[in-house]
């Protein structure tokens, strides 16, 4: 890319690049890519910032939030594929959870 001169910032495909980093749970590489992203591609990609708050949610461990950030956004179709393999992915361990949580209040 960098060859032709094009600026990789601008054509990265940062939101592919932090799902994935989700995707496989690294969480912390994904903060620190977070990091180094341009403050204008953040400004200028809603879709980047709504993969970040399914992260946000993520670390937090509020399961309930990472379903609600990956159903409140419209995705690209480049990346629903993606989306819907992490999310189908991710619920059912959501669900696991869950389970688990109130089970554990009952006792």
């Amino acid at each position: 890319v960098a060859a032709n001169g094009v600026a990789f910032h601008d054509e990265w495909p940062y939101a592919v690049h932090l799902l994935a980093h989700f995707y496989v749970h690294d969480t912390n590489s994904a903060r620190f890519l977070w990091k180094t992203i341009p403050s204008s591609i953040k400004e200028s990609n809603p879709e980047v910032n709504a993969v970040w708050k399914i992260g946000q949610q993520l670390w937090l461990r509020n399961y309930g939030g990472v379903h609600e950030a990956v159903r409140g956004f419209e995705w690209s179709p480049e990346l629903q594929s993606f989306i819907s393999a992490f999310s189908g992915k991710h619920l059912r361990i959501f669900d696991f959870f869950n389970f688990v949580s109130r089970a554990l209040k009952v006792l």
